[in-house]
């Protein structure tokens, strides 16, 4: 009940969980390559989770990150104002980039992943964060900030921001309509209004 109060859902989209502060825009996020990172392992019930730190080490405000499918920690860039001001979790997730590449299911569920980095946040003493949940990412961290809410209460949401879905299934509709209706010929004479009739 609290998540839903939190969340408000669509898609492709970026979803707010409490309020968003004026730094954590996603376009600012995604702007510049970060310079230095400090890379960490934790190690899960599955093996290594790999992890980096970035920005402001000191701060307590931190800011997590989880990726999407087939992508990996590298996909964050935050531009040098988030450095300065935001400490910065970003792990790979199991079976990504540096991560623990385990040959079993389990290690992939979203409640898997979601414990693992659970587990770095717990080891990292983080008491505040703000998460930002790309595509895969995003229902993980559904999940993960449903485990904050029910077992930790150590730790505050400050927020949540879910851009890109399309895993659950009232997301799916633009891939729906496009298996039902197939996808309109592109060329130099499509018709605008065709276009615009599909898309709508």
């Amino acid at each position: 009940e609290m998540l839903n109060k939190l969340a408000v859902r669509g898609w492709g989209w970026a979803y707010l969980l409490l309020s968003l502060p004026r730094a954590f825009s996603w376009r600012s996020v995604l702007r510049q390559p970060t310079k230095a990172s400090l890379d960490q392992n934790v190690s899960t019930r599955f093996g290594n989770m790999h992890y980096r730190k970035l920005g402001n080490m000191a701060s307590r405000n931190h800011a997590l990150f989880i990726h999407g499918l087939g992508s990996d920690s590298s996909t964050c860039l935050p531009s040098q104002r988030l450095l300065d001001e935001v400490n910065w979790i970003i792990p790979d997730l199991a079976g990504h980039g540096m991560s623990c590449k385990p040959l079993d299911f389990e290690p992939y569920t979203m409640k898997s992943q979601a414990d693992s980095i659970h587990q770095i946040l717990s080891e990292q003493g983080v008491k505040n964060v703000f998460i930002i949940g790309h595509s895969l990412g995003g229902p993980i961290a559904i999940e993960l900030c449903e485990k904050i809410i029910r077992e930790n209460r150590d730790i505050t949401l400050n927020g949540l921001i879910y851009e890109e879905g399309n895993i659950n299934e009232d997301d799916c509709f633009g891939s729906k309509k496009i298996l039902e209706k197939g996808c309109p010929k592109v060329s130099p004479h499509s018709d605008e209004k065709e276009a615009m009739d599909f898309a709508m």
